[in-house]
């Protein structure tokens, strides 16, 4: 699309003010959430296939999230007042956006091997189609997914990058007990989460970019595990 920012240096240096005001960063979003909630609200959107655009949608999309994280050449660059606070802290700040309410968390992931995902917005384009309120989480999912959800969460705190993230992966992946034959519906439950992951919603931009990237390198620990 067109960016405003770097066209129009004034207009960018009036918002580079307001992104330093707590009260005005509590309320801005990232690309990727207002890509999702656009389409019940103004309709089926009709993407452009120019180069930029292509590697814009690569970027920002959680599916091709990777660590570590390239903030430098994202074309959704931190702000200043983002820059100035050290890696560590957003990393934390996604940590304990898992922690403080895990187990609702847990079973929300579960949905994905659960009833009825998507049938609440199918066939409704005034329904955001990541939205699924009556859906069910599998049971059987809550104790691997947990413990899975937790490896990360710790791998977030201690800052253990791309490599401490797979050793812990994997070995949490193994000490729950779940059947390889199950590790792509683990990997389902966590790409479950990685897809809804709203700014400012449930944390700011870079804590969700990171947490975003966690969970996709997680994700193909267990695909790879599960032998695809």
């Amino acid at each position: 699309g067109f960016n405003i920012r770097t066209q129009f240096r004034s207009i960018d240096r009036w918002l580079e003010a307001f992104e330093e005001i707590p009260y005005y960063m509590a309320t801005k979003s990232d690309y990727y959430t207002h890509c999702m909630d656009i389409p019940p609200q103004y309709g089926t959107p009709f993407p452009s296939d120019d180069d930029i655009a292509k590697q814009t949608r690569a970027f920002i999309s959680p599916k091709q999230a990777v660590l570590p994280v390239k903030f430098r050449i994202d074309p959704e660059p931190l702000t200043q007042e983002q820059m100035k606070s050290p890696l560590r802290d957003h990393l934390a700040e996604a940590a304990w956006s898992l922690i403080r309410n895990h187990e609702r968390i847990t079973k929300f992931c579960c949905r994905a091997a659960g009833d009825d995902v998507g049938n609440w917005a199918f066939g409704n384009p005034t329904r955001c189609e990541q939205s699924d309120p009556f859906a069910r989480p599998s049971q059987k999912m809550l104790a691997p997914v947990d413990a899975l959800l937790r490896s990360i969460a710790e791998v977030l705190l201690e800052a253990e990058g791309v490599e401490g993230l797979q050793r812990k992966v994997l070995a949490a992946a193994e000490a729950s007990g779940l059947p390889r034959d199950n590790w792509l519906l683990a990997g389902a439950c966590l790409a479950y989460l990685r897809d809804r992951v709203g700014v400012p919603r449930d944390m700011s931009l870079p804590a969700a970019k990171l947490l975003r990237a966690h969970l996709a390198e997680a994700i193909g620990v267990l695909r790879t595990g599960a032998g695809n």
